[in-house]
C-alpha cells in the first residue's frame, strides 16, 4: 500500500466518520474509501463548504464546513437508498456511501474551482489493492455535479446501475446543500389549523 500521511485525530476518518464507515459493510470498500480519505488533500478536514458563501448553508462557512457538508450528503444517501432499496444491492449501496464521504475532498484546493474532472487522476493508484474498487467510487463521483459537471465527463457512457448511483449522489448532494434555514418550513410561516372539539 502506498505511503499515507499521518492524520491528527480533527483528520483521522476513522474517528471523523465512525458512524458512516460503520454503514459500509462491504470490507473491500471500506477498506478504499479509508485509503482516499487519508489521501485526501489536507484542507478538505479544515475547509468550508462554500468559500464564496453563495452555495451551502451558513453552519458550514467555518472551518470544518467541508466535513460538515459531507456528513450531510451521506446522510441523504442513506435516505434515498432506503427509498430504493429494492433498485440496489448491498455493494451499489455501499459505493454509494463511499462516493458521499469523498465526493468534495478536493473542492478548494485545485485552484480552478473544478473539482471532479481531477478526480480519477489524484485517486488512481494502480499499485493498490482495491483499485478497481477505487475505480467505481471515482465513477460515482465524476457525475455528482449534475449538469454542472465538466465537459468531456458528461459524454462518459457507464452501467445503468452506475447511473443510478450517480444520480442518488446527486440528489443526496443537492438536497444537503439547500436543506438549510432558508429551505426549511416553518410552522410560524405556514400555520397548520388548529383541531376544535373532539376528533
Amino acid at each position: 500500500m502506498p505511503n499515507q500521511p499521518t492524520k491528527d485525530r480533527f483528520s483521522d476518518p476513522t474517528v471523523v466518520f465512525r458512524n458512516e464507515l460503520a454503514k459500509i459493510k462491504t470490507t473491500s470498500v471500506k477498506r478504499a474509501v479509508l485509503w482516499m480519505l487519508r489521501k485526501s488533500p489536507e484542507e478538505f478536514w479544515y475547509a468550508p463548504s462554500s468559500y464564496s458563501g453563495r452555495y451551502h448553508s451558513p453552519d458550514e462557512f467555518g472551518i470544518g464546513g467541508q466535513v460538515l457538508h459531507t456528513k450531510r450528503v451521506f446522510y441523504q444517501a442513506m435516505v434515498l437508498s432506503d427509498a430504493a432499496y429494492e433498485e440496489m444491492d448491498t455493494t451499489d449501496r455501499d459505493i454509494l456511501y463511499a462516493a458521499a464521504l469523498v465526493h468534495d475532498t478536493l473542492a478548494g484546493s485545485t485552484g480552478s474551482g473544478d473539482h471532479v474532472s481531477t478526480f480519477v487522476e489524484y485517486y488512481y493508484d494502480r499499485d493498490y489493492t482495491h483499485e478497481l474498487i477505487v475505480s467505481l467510487i471515482c465513477q460515482a463521483v465524476e457525475q455528482h455535479a449534475g449538469r454542472w459537471t465538466p465537459e468531456p465527463l458528461k459524454l462518459t457512457s457507464y452501467t445503468e446501475e452506475m447511473e443510478f448511483i450517480q444520480t442518488l449522489l446527486h440528489y443526496a448532494d443537492m438536497i444537503a446543500t439547500k436543506n438549510n434555514s432558508t429551505h426549511i418550513l416553518k410552522e410560524k410561516d405556514y400555520p397548520l389549523p388548529k383541531p376544535t372539539g373532539k376528533w
